[in-house]
């Protein structure tokens, strides 16, 4: 499905106004982590099975706080697990979508930003056909497309998030 043209202007008080909100949604959840790569493989993770197995025994101690010891708070357990469920769902979805949105649009104009300079490169070359001063111009370009080439032989990487 063809998306729609864009046309897009993104000000600095756009950006600001983001950034500001984004801190603001932050300070609403001043517990928010950012581990190091090697933190999150250490971590466990709660996929639908131990999510199933972690509900069965929150229920357990809930209903069953006799064979808790007294440092265990089912209380605290519980609320860890509402939280990491509420986290993973509906915090975490809207964000998803949004930052999908975002993608999905960068990618959409980057994709016109590339068709339009395909043009301007089409109509370089033709206008080099009777102005020879612009050969430097059309060499410098036709490089720039060989290395991009040579580039799009060499596999993806795509960059860590901060």
């Amino acid at each position: 499905m063809a998306h729609p043209k864009l046309n897009v202007e993104i000000t600095d008080a756009m950006v600001t106004t983001l950034v500001t909100k984004v801190t603001e949604i932050e300070t609403e959840f001043p517990f928010l982590l950012n581990l190091t790569i090697k933190e999150i493989k250490e971590l466990a993770k709660m996929g639908k099975r131990r999510l199933a197995i972690t509900q069965k025994l929150l229920d357990i101690a809930l209903q069953n706080p006799a064979i808790l010891p007294s440092g265990f708070s089912a209380a605290d357990f519980q609320r860890d697990f509402n939280a990491a469920v509420r986290m993973k769902g509906v915090v975490r979805n809207p964000v998803v979508k949004l930052l999908e949105k975002i993608e999905e649009t960068g990618h959409a104009l980057g994709n016109e930003a590339y068709e339009q300079a395909l043009k301007v490169k089409i109509y370089l070359e033709a206008a080099n056909r009777t102005d020879a001063g612009l050969d430097q111009l059309v060499a410098e370009v036709q490089e720039m497309f060989a290395q991009v080439e040579q580039d799009d032989e060499a596999p993806v990487i795509e960059p860590i998030p901060a």
